[in-house]
């Protein structure tokens, strides 16, 4: 409507949760690199901007945050990670929260781990909470045999 009714020549993406859309042709003229495909990636949006836009990023300098005491992270078990770590690629939100659900009550040792990859989750920083599962799986799993 913007277009035929010449209001704007802005650029226009269309997010749609159909993978496939992205590959048909339409009659809005919305070319294909101008489909996103939910779950919308910060990353993929800021390209998209920055390319549609013609904007040039600007990264801020960021203050060392001082260092706590943090309390150590202890992840659950590898196959709990892998079925997790492929619901965040498929962008289930919804599974992504059941499984952390399921996760937290099978190992309540990993709560704070858990409670960290949820906080990810809710702020939809799939791509972080993927990294964190991806470094969880790479680090040896602790030998029970040996004490503290």
């Amino acid at each position: 409507r913007l277009r035929a009714q010449q209001l704007s020549t802005a650029p226009v993406a269309i997010v749609s949760a159909n993978a496939f859309v992205k590959g048909l042709d339409n009659d809005l003229g919305v070319a294909a690199a101008d489909f996103l495909v939910k779950p919308v990636r910060l990353p993929e949006l800021l390209d998209w901007l920055e390319r549609r836009l013609r904007l040039q990023w600007l990264q801020a300098a960021t203050a060392a945050a001082p260092a706590a005491a943090a309390e150590p992270l202890h992840p659950p078990p590898a196959a709990a990670l892998k079925s997790l770590e492929e619901l965040v690629r498929l962008g289930y939100l919804r599974g992504i929260q059941k499984k952390l659900d399921a996760i937290d009550a099978a190992h309540p040792a990993s709560a704070g781990f858990v409670a960290r990859l949820r906080a990810l989750a809710t702020g939809f920083q799939l791509d972080t909470l993927q990294r964190l599962i991806q470094q969880a799986l790479a680090e040896p799993a602790p030998d029970p045999t040996i004490g503290p």
